[in-house]
C-alpha cells in the first residue's frame, strides 16, 4: 500500500512499486518512488495533485504511470530530483508542476492529454514558475488542451523533446518580474533539437528571457 508506506519512509529511502495500482499522495522529502514500469505500476488519485513531492534534495521518480482527476505531479521546493521513463496521462489542468524549485530533470517522459478544467491553468502539459536549473530531455507532450510547455521567472532546457497537437502554444517562456525592472536576473532558457508541431498557437514564443534557440523543426502552428 503506498500511503502507508509513504507514512514511515525517510530521506533516502526508496519505495518500489510491483505491478498494480496505487493511491497517490505526498512523498515524503528526498524519497524516491520505482515502479516496476509505466505499462505495470499505476499512482492515480481524485484530490489536486495525484503525486506532490514538497522540499527534499536528490530523490528519483521512475517507471511509474500517473493519471487521476487533479493535476500530475507538483513538484514544490525541490532540490536535484530526476523523474524519467513517466508517463502522466488524464489528468487536468497541469501534467507536471514545477514551482520554485531547483534542479529539476524530466527524462522519457510522456504526458498525454491534460484537461482544461480549472481556468488560469487550461490544460499545460507542463509549467514551471520560478525554476532554477529545470531541464526537459526527451521529453513528449501531446494532445494537451492548453501549451505543451511554459516557464515564468525561471531558468528552463527543453532538448530532444517533441511537442504536437497541442491546443495552445509549444513553448511559452517569459519573465514578469524583468520588464521594467533591470535589476532583475534574465532566466536562461535553451531551447535545442526539438520537433514542435500542429499548434493552435505560435510554437515558440520568448519574453523577457536570454535565450539560445537551435536546431528546432517548427511546423503547422497557428499564430494567435
Amino acid at each position: 500500500d503506498l500511503p502507508q508506506a509513504i507514512a514511515v519512509a525517510n530521506a533516502g529511502d526508496c519505495i518500489a512499486l510491483a505491478g498494480g495500482t496505487y493511491q497517490g499522495g505526498q512523498l515524503p522529502d528526498g524519497v524516491s518512488l520505482l515502479g516496476a514500469g509505466a505499462a505495470r505500476s499505476t499512482v492515480t488519485g481524485s484530490g489536486a495533485q495525484v503525486l506532490h513531492v514538497a522540499g527534499g534534495e536528490g530523490a528519483l521518480i521512475r517507471g511509474v504511470k500517473i493519471t487521476g482527476t487533479g493535476q500530475g505531479l507538483v513538484v514544490e521546493q525541490a532540490r536535484q530530483l530526476r523523474v524519467e521513463q513517466v508517463w502522466i496521462a488524464g489528468v487536468s489542468d497541469i501534467g507536471v508542476q514545477v514551482f520554485d524549485a531547483q534542479q529539476i530533470t524530466l527524462a522519457n517522459v510522456h504526458i498525454d492529454g491534460v484537461a482544461a478544467l480549472q481556468a488560469g491553468y487550461e490544460g499545460v502539459g507542463v509549467f514551471s514558475v520560478r525554476g532554477v536549473g529545470v531541464v526537459l530531455e526527451r521529453v513528449l507532450v501531446e494532445r494537451a488542451e492548453g501549451s505543451a510547455v511554459m516557464t515564468r521567472d525561471g531558468d528552463l532546457q527543453v532538448i530532444s523533446s517533441v511537442l504536437r497537437d497541442n491546443a495552445g502554444y509549444g513553448i511559452v517562456a517569459s519573465c514578469a518580474t524583468c520588464v521594467g525592472n533591470p535589476a532583475a536576473v534574465v532566466p536562461q532558457v535553451r531551447i535545442q533539437d526539438n520537433l514542435v508541431e500542429r499548434h493552435l498557437g505560435v510554437g515558440i514564443l520568448l519574453r523577457a528571457v536570454d535565450a539560445v534557440v537551435t536546431g528546432n523543426r517548427v511546423a503547422f502552428t497557428g499564430a494567435y
